[in-house]
């Protein structure tokens, strides 16, 4: 996200990520369950810093993919095509993409999960509710990283393990030991300094936002009573974002000029 210009690297940004970091580490240093030494087995043939390089990439590229619908749906020029698309149309766009990609993959890694002997009634009606739901969820992503940030929808997702580990523990009895319980805890730290590091950072106004603040001060001291509303016109002549257009303004005795209702 900084490379893309997207996020800004201040400390307690650096400090929420040195946390995540940690966390990854001592959650990956947690022994794994032997089964007759295999485990041990396949780390000192390689396989487990093989697993952990194609974890990495697949890391990198992900943040990127994030990074980029993020630089989609906030900066994409006004009256753009992509501007222009709800949440839904740019789901229908990426999941074709995803699904030819993932078909492509269990090809070449998974081809006995393709036989035609597992296929049957019920395995097609529980894919097409896991389709269901996988499509709820994108479109709910798209909207939390238009709304916030690439790095804040990943940071959600970090609190979004907590029920998960505790229906793990509770319903299916799993183990959680020490590195595993202090890398979930750093983790949750790193998550929480960057929501108070967003709470806390100033509002960046941009020179159109202030034209247009400038603009509606000046309309409401032309204004003496009733209600009036911001013209799409006039609007688009100030170069306002787009979230202003359109969105009526009412006097209030009680303030010092117009406010969204």
């Amino acid at each position: 996200a900084r490379v893309w210009g997207l996020e800004t690297l201040d400390p307690m940004r650096m400090l929420a990520a040195t946390l995540q970091v940690a966390g990854g580490v001592l959650t990956g240093l947690e022994p794994p369950p032997t089964e007759g030494g295999r485990a041990l087995q396949d780390a000192a043939s390689g396989k487990f810093f093989h697993g952990v390089s194609l974890l990495i990439i697949a890391m990198v590229l992900s943040s990127q993919r994030w990074a980029l619908i993020q630089h989609v749906v906030q900066k994409s020029p006004r009256g753009s095509a992509l501007a222009g698309m709800s949440k839904l149309e740019l789901t229908a766009w990426i999941m074709p993409v995803t699904s030819a990609v993932c078909l492509s993959m269990a090809f070449v890694f998974e081809a006995e999960a393709l036989s035609m002997a597992i296929f049957s009634p019920g395995l097609l009606g529980t894919a097409l509710v896991v389709a269901t739901g996988i499509g709820i969820l994108t479109v709910a992503e798209i909207f939390l990283v238009q709304v916030t940030s690439a790095v804040a929808m990943q940071v959600l997702s970090t609190l979004h393990q907590i029920p998960i580990v505790l229906a793990g523990v509770l319903l299916f009895k799993d183990t959680i030991g020490l590195n595993a319980a202090s890398g979930f805890g750093l983790s949750l730290a790193g998550g929480l300094c960057y929501v108070a590091a967003r709470h806390t950072a100033a509002p960046h106004m941009t020179p159109a936002v202030a034209e247009w603040r400038g603009a509606r001060q000046q309309r409401h001291e032309r204004v003496a009573t009733g209600e009036q509303g911001i013209e799409l016109e006039a609007a688009e002549s100030l170069d306002v974002p787009a979230c202003v257009i359109g969105v009526p303004v009412e006097w209030s005795d009680r303030t010092a000029g117009f406010s969204p209702p």
